[in-house]
């Protein structure tokens, strides 16, 4: 899990954690999304093919994720908004 989803966990109820186990039965939500998107073209995958296309498919929407955030960003990574408050010497303001 990355440092985001780890995140959101920690902020969720255990209530909420086991109903969302329970929905997708146990397994990753991307395993789960690979599994369905394959039952929607007539296949059925094993679970090593589930692991593998919804590793893909991580992978897939963070590439997605990362380019719609890039143009926010710096070369270097910094975040657009971080810097903009740093030029502008207002530590607590929302640029």
């Amino acid at each position: 899990m990355g440092k985001a989803t780890t995140f959101l966990y920690q902020q969720e109820s255990g209530e909420d954690r086991q109903r969302e186990n329970e929905a997708r039965d146990g397994k990753m939500a991307y395993g789960v999304a690979a599994e369905k998107a394959a039952e929607r073209a007539g296949q059925e995958l094993t679970d090593e093919q589930r692991k593998r296309y919804g590793s893909d498919l991580h992978w897939a929407f963070s590439l997605d994720l990362d380019l719609a955030y890039a143009p926010r960003s710096t070369a270097c990574g910094i975040p657009y908004r971080l810097l903009r408050r740093a030029r502008r010497g207002k530590k607590g303001s929302e640029a």
